[in-house]
């Protein structure tokens, strides 16, 4: 489940704070903080950029994180 808070829209430039959880594989997954910073052309996005933990989503989905960071 993808939760958004706090929208911040500057012109066609709009960044979203959002927070997920889910079941995985290898346990729940609860990611506090994600970003999205996307670009709004008429009434769609035309480009969205994600932030997120991918060492959390490794461990998550497999099991393990797949590089040391």
């Amino acid at each position: 489940v993808l939760k958004f808070h706090e929208p911040i829209v500057d012109g066609d430039r709009v960044v979203m704070l959002a927070s997920g959880s889910g079941k995985a594989p290898h346990g729940d997954y609860d990611q506090p903080y994600y970003a999205f910073v996307a670009r709004v052309r008429g009434d769609e996005f035309s480009q969205i950029i994600e932030s997120m933990d991918t060492a959390m989503v490794e461990t998550a989905i497999l099991g393990k994180k797949l590089v040391d960071a």
